[in-house]
């Protein structure tokens, strides 16, 4: 029963979002993992170790998360439990899309897709069949990709189930901005965006307006694409989700650098680096340290470009 309820608590954590919710999330699940090896719970055994690939995945440790996901499955699979296994296989899916191995993402999320069906989990269905349509995108599917979205929102709408909608519309937007159909686009993520509105999910919602920078750019609405950015940006410093705060600021740098702006663009840049900082994230905030660097230098500004370069080559891993 106390690993139950922590498992719960882990929940709470990941649902909550943001860095500091995630590292507790990760540190009940693996409390949680202790207490079902000592007391042979194998299904609660599995359980924690979805519960620690999911919050591995939200601080993007990929390959942790897919070695805890698999061994979620492995136990899913012990004790017979269906679901374990199709939630194993979801967040399988994902890590391994994210280490950019497509084959093994389909794989794993169109089985999870189909074991979904079979128990009525629309909302889940729905999360896997976003790893299947990504996958297939990056894989240049992009007509598969959108008839799999499509009927994703499809089958989210019959069931009833607004988060499944959600992800699924967040899905037909994302082979819209690919194949450059931007009006399908917007209007897919302001669906999207007012249904986690509704449903008080400030998380995903900063994913969707995040989204929707790259849908205005499309057809050249640079205000339009900051206001969505100003948005997504304060949702996340409310919840305190400095990555997906230092994807935004990626995007605005970007936005100001091609529109010649390149004071703002430093500034944004900054805002970057501070971000990643507080992740711990040497490599990326070397990067964006690199950003700033170039940003100097293309304003003259030589001083403050060997400066930022010489802290951006200190980040980055030895050869």
């Amino acid at each position: 029963a106390k690993a139950a309820t922590l498992q719960q608590i882990a929940r709470t954590h990941l649902g909550r979002g943001g860095q500091e919710a995630v590292a507790s999330a990760l540190q009940v699940s693996r409390e949680a993992l202790v207490l079902c090896q000592k007391s042979g719970d194998r299904r609660g055994e599995g359980a924690s170790w979805h519960g620690i690939a999911q919050a591995q995945a939200a601080r993007g440790e990929h390959e942790e998360a897919a070695r805890a996901a698999k061994e979620a499955h492995r136990l899913g699979a012990h004790v017979g439990d269906r679901r374990l296994r199709a939630e194993a296989l979801s967040c399988l899916g994902e890590a391994c899309l994210a280490q950019g191995h497509t084959v093994d993402a389909i794989a794993a999320a169109t089985e999870a897709l189909e074991l979904f069906r079979e128990l009525g989990s629309a909302s889940q269905e729905a999360l896997a069949l976003s790893t299947v349509v990504s996958a297939r995108l990056t894989n240049a599917e992009p007509s598969e990709a959108l008839r799999t979205a499509k009927e994703a929102h499809q089958r989210a709408r019959r069931s009833g189930s607004l988060k499944g909608e959600a992800v699924a519309l967040a899905a037909v937007a994302k082979v819209c901005i690919h194949i450059r159909a931007p009006l399908e686009a917007t209007q897919a993520l302001h669906n999207a965006q007012a249904i986690y509105r509704k449903l008080k999910d400030r998380q995903q919602e900063a994913v969707v307006l995040t989204s929707a920078i790259n849908a205005h750019l499309l057809t050249g609405e640079v205000e339009d694409a900051l206001r969505a950015a100003k948005e997504a940006r304060a949702i996340c410093r409310e919840i305190k989700d400095r990555r997906q705060e230092a994807s935004v600021l990626e995007l605005v740098t970007q936005i100001h650098t091609e529109c010649g702006e390149l004071g703002s663009a430093i500034d944004s840049a900054r805002g970057m680096v501070a971000a990643l900082d507080d992740l711990g994230d040497r490599t990326a905030a070397g990067h964006a340290r690199q950003t700033v660097a170039d940003l100097h230098l293309e304003r003259g500004e030589a001083a403050e470009a060997i400066r930022a370069g010489r802290e951006a080559f200190f980040l980055f891993p030895a050869p």
